[in-house]
């Protein structure tokens, strides 16, 4: 009885290869999005050759163990190449558009510059301007001032010109009226004098007079033909 053939059985796909293949798959998608984002590409770089180097191990030992390239591993493969790739041409993209970048990043800088050196002039400017009218406002502040200060100066002088000869006339006028008290008392005593003088002069032409009028009705009384 003839035995039939045994088929060869496919040697199962160890635990370290299958991580090996999760690894690869990762740093190829991690490589292909940092790369997306062409700055990040220096990163890039690195994982995506990574990926293909540990995709290509991968595929070396499912190849000597007889086995069908599992659709993992597969997407390994061309996750690593294809980050490399990406990674590449960001860092060649970033190497190419640096110079120009910096040539713009020059010009706007003197174009800032210019603009605010041109502020600081107006600034500069106006701030020089301001301060010639304060110092001209504070001058002729100065000048009012010392034209106010002359002017109190010589109205206290002439007040004081005033109040001296005032005081002087004062003087002579208290002066003037002592005299003239002492004057008219003089005066009201010889009134008051001659007053009493001419009372009693008044008194004895009464009293003779009187005695003339007696002796005429004497006369009178004694030798009626002698009377009017």
């Amino acid at each position: 009885m003839t035995q039939a053939p045994l088929e060869s059985t496919p040697t199962p796909i160890s635990n370290t290869v299958g991580q090996l293949t999760l690894v690869a798959v990762t740093l190829g998608g991690l490589s292909i999005l940092l790369a997306a984002f062409v700055v990040w590409g220096i990163i890039a770089l690195p994982l995506g050759i990574a990926s293909t180097v540990l995709a290509l191990i991968v595929r070396s030992r499912i190849v000597r163990s007889g086995q069908a390239m599992p659709q993992l591993a597969t997407i390994a493969l061309v996750l690593g190449p294809v980050g490399t790739a990406l990674a590449a041409a960001a860092i060649l993209a970033v190497a190419l558009g640096l110079p120009f970048l910096g040539g713009t990043i020059s010009n706007s800088a003197d174009t800032v510059q210019k603009y605010v050196q041109t502020d600081l002039n107006t600034v500069n400017n106006d701030l020089t301007r301001r301060m010639d009218q304060i110092n001209h406002s504070q001058e002729l502040f100065q000048k009012d001032v010392a034209t106010i200060n002359s002017d109190i100066s010589q109205r206290f002088s002439q007040l004081d010109k005033t109040l001296t000869t005032t005081s002087k006339s004062i003087e002579t006028l208290q002066a003037d009226t002592k005299e003239l008290r002492t004057s008219v008392g003089a005066d009201v005593r010889s009134v008051r004098t001659t007053t009493d003088e001419l009372t009693k002069t008044m008194k004895g032409l009464e009293d003779k007079v009187t005695a003339i009028q007696k002796q005429v009705d004497y006369l009178c009384t004694h030798s009626p033909s002698t009377c009017p």
